[in-house]
C-alpha cells in the first residue's frame, strides 16, 4: 500500500486534507478487525494521521504545528546517523524542500494506554528508509517522544 503523505505543488489546503483523511482511511482499513470500533481504534488512528502529518512539506515547514507534535523531550536516531532532539529538529525542518514522501507498509499498535508506535517504510527523494515513532498522550494530546529512521542502503525508492 502506497500512501503520498503530501499533495502535488501549487494544491490547496483542501486538497491536502483530503489526501490525508484518503491515506488515514486507506492506513484504518488494512488495520481493521470485525466489529466495532472501539476507543484504542481511534487513539490508534488519530496517531496514524499525526504520523502522517509530520511527513507533510506543508506541516514540516510549519514551526508551530511541528512544535504542537514533538515532545519536549524528543529524541530521533535519523537515518543519517544523527541524533536530534526537538529544538534541532525544528531547525532542520524549517529547511525542509518539501519533497514528496510515500508511505508504505504503515502498522500502528498501542503499547500502554497512552504510547502508540508507528512503523513504516518510507521513500522520499530516492532513498529509503525505515521508520519507527513511539508516540504518547499527555496533557497536551499525542506527541511523538522517539523516532528512528534506518536507511536502506542500495535500496532506492522504487
Amino acid at each position: 500500500m502506497a500512501m503520498s503523505s503530501t499533495p502535488a505543488a501549487g494544491s490547496s489546503q483542501d486538497h491536502m486534507a483530503a489526501t490525508l483523511r484518503a491515506d488515514l482511511e486507506e492506513s484504518l482499513k488494512a488495520m481493521e478487525r470485525p466489529g466495532s470500533r472501539t476507543v484504542e481504534d481511534r487513539d490508534v488512528a488519530e496517531v496514524v494521521e499525526l504520523e502522517l502529518r509530520l511527513l507533510s512539506g506543508e506541516v514540516r515547514r510549519d514551526r508551530a504545528a511541528v512544535s504542537r507534535l514533538l515532545h519536549p523531550d524528543f529524541v530521533e536516531f535519523g537515518a543519517s546517523g544523527r541524533v536530534w532532539d526537538a529544538a534541532s529538529a525544528l531547525r532542520a525542518l524549517a529547511d525542509d524542500a518539501g519533497e514528496r514522501t510515500e508511505v508504505f507498509d504503515l502498522a500502528a499498535q498501542r503499547l500502554a494506554l497512552d504510547v502508540v508506535l508507528v512503523t513504516y517504510r518510507a521513500d522520499r527523494a530516492g532513498r529509503s528508509s525505515l521508520r519507527a515513532s513511539v508516540w504518547v498522550r499527555d496533557a497536551s494530546g499525542w506527541r511523538v517522544r522517539f523516532h528512528q529512521g534506518t536507511s536502506r542502503p542500495g535500496c532506492g525508492a522504487p
